[in-house]
């Protein structure tokens, strides 16, 4: 790719075959042979000040290191083009279950695709149509082409398609349905995501690691832990520590 990125500074001279390139390749430019007709604008001068500078910015080392990034780039407008237009389906300021959100996505997901490659409208005169936008990044006007509007072509065979499913479904509409093995649903909402360590090993961990003027604060701790520990074990209730002394005594030992 550096090779044909040199090759700027042959091709802009008129020289479109020379004999190395960087890579110790044969030089040669890629496009097809140039005539009289084609070339719109004066070449340039080889040694001139305009072609020094030209060459200046071809061959800067600090862009040549970051070439590589130029090569791979991708740009992500489409990408975020497609992200703004879920909004129209699935706004934020709305809460939706499962089902209905990802319903709804795969209805944007329709419409996006159906309508990408949608040409540029003409007027009354068939000339092509434009519109003005405002950029925020740039805080400037700038004109776009106005594309054709939509047509949503493919709803009625979307519309047969579900009455054709539920013709066929073999229950009815009060039915029982399973929740599908991705819902989020399944996910209990007290589940944890680590193993619970029992009682003693925080109690370890605690002694350890508090200072020693936060006794008092983990004698409380022990105590509301040992208090809930004992209720959920069986018979044994409050009653079996009457007093707060046997209650530490207890956790401490």
């Amino acid at each position: 790719m550096k090779a044909i990125w040199f090759g700027i500074l042959h091709h802009v001279v008129n020289e479109h075959e020379w004999l190395l390139n960087i890579d110790g390749t044969y030089g040669k430019c890629a496009h097809s042979p140039l005539t009289e007709e084609n070339q719109q604008r004066p070449w340039l001068q080889k040694g001139s000040p305009a072609h020094v500078a030209l060459k200046g910015i071809v061959e800067d080392k600090r862009f040549l290191r970051t070439f590589s990034y130029y090569v791979n780039f991708r740009h992500s407008g489409f990408v975020e083009s497609f992200h703004s237009h879920l909004l129209m389906y699935a706004p934020k300021r709305h809460a939706y279950t499962y089902v209905a959100y990802r319903a709804r996505i795969q209805l944007a997901a329709i419409d996006f695709n159906k309508h990408t490659n949608r040409k540029q409208a003409l007027d009354k005169e068939g000339k092509p149509r434009f519109e003005v936008k405002y950029s925020k990044q740039s805080k400037r006007f700038y004109p776009t082409a106005k594309l054709e509007p939509k047509k949503y072509e493919y709803i009625g065979e979307l519309q047969r398609q579900i009455f054709q499913s539920r013709q066929n479904d073999y229950g009815h509409m009060s039915w029982h349905v399973s929740l599908d093995e991705n819902d989020p649903r399944r996910i209990h909402s007290t589940r944890h995501l680590v193993t619970r360590p029992s009682l003693s090993q925080l109690q370890h961990s605690i002694r350890v690691d508090l200072p020693h003027h936060s006794l008092m604060n983990l004698l409380v701790v022990l105590i509301n832990e040992c208090t809930v520990n004992f209720i959920q074990q069986g018979n044994r209730t409050l009653e079996t520590f009457e007093s707060s002394h046997s209650v530490i005594f207890y956790c401490l030992h």
